[in-house]
């Protein structure tokens, strides 16, 4: 009987492990996603310093 709760407990924790992970994944790949959105927005933009930020830096 200690056995087969065992079983089921190490189970349920395998099941909140490999989902917190798959959740984790998804929180990642939406972050990686607003950044290069960001990145894309702001590329060629000029603050009141009139330096450039942001996006892809040209060599001039």
């Amino acid at each position: 009987m200690m056995v087969l709760i065992l079983v089921i407990v190490v189970c349920c924790l395998a099941v909140y492990v490999y989902t917190s992970q798959k959740e984790k994944q998804k929180l990642n790949e939406k972050i990686e996603f607003q950044h290069s959105l960001i990145q894309d927005l702001t590329e060629g933009l000029e603050y009141l310093d009139e330096k450039q930020r942001g996006g892809f830096h040209h060599v001039s």
